[in-house]
């Protein structure tokens, strides 16, 4: 997937508000989240009035996060240090800031197995250095979509799963979503650590990725 902020003419307006937004995402990015997904994650964000939300992940999507997210905290932890300074740039010309951390996986698709095998028997393999602030913010939303994950030669969302989780079960009420979840590893992970979540709700049109939206429940 190319990362370069290269947008086709964009159509008249339909809607009159950030739907519009969502449209063009769904226009000029086929194939990644539907307009009903977007929508979804958009009036949650919105919903909370400015929260701390946390992103695995950077994409287009990422400015409408931040517009849904305007007052609260927004963090986008990414991998692909191309994908970074594009999205920098991106943001500059909107003259605006985005908190992107460059966070590296060291392990790929083929490791999944082994690594949840490992995690069950106690000896946890599973945990991403992350900076000091993730762990000690209360995050409210975590939205998680990275790293690409896309075959298992490719670095996979084993970890990014398990942090979402790690960072989300000691409080009640944090909503957790997550994209690709009908993807093997994905289904794998989501199932193990979020079996006792409960599922706000399940995107599933047939054509695009699945998302689901997990919420913790009380410790």
């Amino acid at each position: 997937m190319n990362i370069n902020y290269v947008y086709k003419e964009r159509k008249m307006p339909k809607y009159g508000d950030y739907r519009d937004s969502i449209q063009y995402l769904v226009d000029s990015n086929p194939g990644q989240m539907s307009f009903e997904e977007y929508n979804h994650i958009y009036e949650l964000i919105k919903s909370k009035n400015g929260c701390n939300l946390l992103v695995f992940g950077l994409g287009r999507d990422s400015n409408l996060w931040i517009d849904a997210n305007f007052g609260g905290k927004s963090v986008f932890l990414e991998d692909n240090q191309q994908w970074i300074e594009s999205a920098q740039v991106h943001m500059r010309n909107l003259n605006k800031q985005i908190d992107i951390r460059h966070i590296k996986y060291n392990d790929t698709g083929y490791d999944a197995e082994r690594l949840l095998s490992e995690y069950d028997s106690g000896k946890n393999n599973l945990k991403l250095n992350l900076p000091q602030d993730i762990f000690t913010t209360d995050w409210d939303i975590i939205i998680c979509d990275a790293p690409e994950g896309y075959n298992d030669e490719k670095p996979c969302r084993m970890k990014s799963i398990y942090e979402a989780y790690n960072l989300s079960n000691k409080k009640p009420n944090i909503d957790v979503v997550f994209h690709d979840v009908q993807r093997r590893i994905e289904t794998l992970y989501t199932k193990y650590f979020f079996d006792n979540y409960e599922v706000v709700k399940t995107i599933d049109d047939g054509t695009t990725p699945v998302l689901k939206h997990y919420r913790s429940k009380s410790v």
